[in-house]
């Protein structure tokens, strides 16, 4: 049975191709399947924000990285592929060396529907709060967002376009709390207890 707790993981694993082809130096052949982002246990830290808020980040990078251009996958492995694969697949077939730089490009601007899609999903900020959002219970959660009273986190959905949300402590002491909380209840996310700097980016 599916619950609040295991949506994460089960959601997740959901997603991940059933076939999974070895990284290879090599081009792939045109039509071979594409190299799908397997299921893996994220990590998170926090670091203090200019309004001096503990926010909670993903293991993810904090500036788009390069995809693979459009025309590129759909020729490699037909058309239509450009819509059913998202940014984690792109990644792990660029580090797999399946395809070279002449390959890629870096989403940038509001205009680019590739870039909106990073900062709306794998932005670590953003990443963070919809990994540890399946954990708020029903009498906490709100309109635009939520809490978790054990360990003091706080969800909420800032007033901007592209999506942003966060996770942030009322109480820096929540962090050690947190990391309790999460080894008790998930073997997919882990929590690193020491403060970070806050990421150049985002001063």
């Amino acid at each position: 049975m599916i619950t609040r707790r295991n949506l994460m993981a089960t959601s997740a694993a959901a997603v991940v191709g059933t076939l999974q082809p070895e990284p290879s130096a090599a081009r792939p052949r045109a039509h071979a399947l594409p190299l799908r982002a397997p299921l893996r246990v994220r990590n998170l830290h926090a670091f203090p924000s200019h309004s001096g808020r503990l926010i909670l980040a993903s293991d993810g990078d904090f500036e788009p990285r390069k995809l693979i251009r459009r025309d590129v996958l759909n020729a490699v492995f037909g058309e239509g592929t450009d819509r059913v694969l998202g940014q984690p697949d792109h990644w792990e077939m660029i580090d797999a060396g399946w395809f070279g730089d002449e390959d890629l490009y870096l989403p940038t601007g509001f205009d680019d529907p590739a870039y909106l899609d990073w900062c709306e999903y794998y932005d670590p900020r953003v990443q963070a709060h919809d990994l540890l959002f399946g954990f708020v219970e029903d009498e906490h959660m709100w309109w635009g967002g939520g809490e978790i009273p054990e360990v003091g986190l706080v969800f909420m959905r800032h007033p901007q376009s592209p999506r942003l949300v966060t996770a942030h402590f009322t109480d820096w002491s929540g962090l050690v709390r947190l990391e309790k909380y999460l080894a008790e209840r998930t073997q997919w996310l882990t929590l690193d207890p020491v403060i970070r700097e806050t990421p150049p980016s985002l001063r």
